[in-house]
């Protein structure tokens, strides 16, 4: 609209808030912003879905790349029509991270990609996002808990790991709806949440409905707790733990109008005494 703030102004605020005492309070508006570095400590926070931040161009509205505390809250993301394969936000090797009462929506890609990441994504709405909602890789220390994800186009939450490793995210008290699989694919696509390598993960506490293969698959994770989620209306085996994996924990979940309950498949490695089914 006429009064957006453009991508320049919104560099030039941050820089400021940088150099003074790390905090910017953005009002209600639009910000048009695209390729933003964040390269030191920081906290922005907005009016929630007052404070609007659009990427024009299918870039990430925000690079963060700090060992220094960020702070994101209150922001509502979205993208543009055409896009590069992006998500709205990316972070990479950032332990301090916190994303709190964001809005991710509208991305034609991804909507927040850590990479190497701590720290917390909590009370976030993800809806609308074509690929995968919320994508994190190799993190240290993790917390992704009471977010709402909804109409999303390939996976909900991804944990991975480029290698097989301890990992140790909380993936908790989530709430996940309306999972499709639209990049096809026999199982990589249309979960509501996704964990792959990483070891040591704990799936607690959510809420999914609607995916169209898996509410939780496990790909190679070892030490993998998934206790008490509520799960109804899966196409697909609700909990799958496949391929490789040393001792998972499935227990307590209540599975509701699911085509198959649980399921894994092993080639190697796989800890029987470790395992433990739902009741019926």
């Amino acid at each position: 609209g006429a009064n957006a703030t453009d991508n320049n102004d919104l560099e030039e605020m941050i820089e400021k808030a940088i150099q003074a005492d790390g905090s910017l309070e953005l009002p209600k508006g639009d910000f048009i912003a695209s390729g933003i570095p964040i390269n030191r400590g920081l906290t922005i926070t907005g009016l929630g879905d007052q404070t609007r931040l659009i990427s024009p161009d299918g870039q990430p509205i925000f690079t963060i790349t700090t060992t220094e505390s960020v702070t994101l809250r209150g922001l509502s993301f979205s993208g543009p029509a055409l896009a590069r394969g992006e998500a709205l936000v990316t972070a990479a090797r950032s332990p301090g991270l916190l994303i709190d009462m964001c809005r991710f929506s509208d991305s034609p890609a991804g909507g927040l990609h850590l990479e190497g990441c701590g720290g917390a994504v909590t009370g976030c709405h993800f809806s609308r996002i074509a690929t995968t909602a919320l994508f994190a890789r190799d993190s240290t220390g993790l917390d992704i808990s009471g977010n709402r994800l909804e109409d999303i186009g390939n996976n909900g939450i991804q944990v991975w790991t480029s290698e097989p490793a301890e990992d140790g995210t909380r993936v908790t008290n989530n709430h996940i709806v309306r999972v499709a699989a639209k990049a096809g694919g026999t199982g990589q696509n249309g979960n509501g949440i996704n964990v792959y390598r990483a070891g040591n993960v704990i799936v607690t506490g959510n809420r999914i409905s609607d995916c169209a293969f898996s509410a939780i698959r496990n790909n190679s994770g070892s030490a993998c707790l998934i206790a008490s989620n509520a799960i109804s209306r899966i196409a697909e085996v609700a909990i799958y733990c496949e391929f490789g994996f040393e001792g998972a924990v499935v227990s307590g979940n209540m599975l509701d109008d699911v085509a198959l309950g649980t399921g894994w498949e092993s080639h190697s490695g796989l800890n029987r005494t470790n395992l433990a089914l739902p009741c019926a």
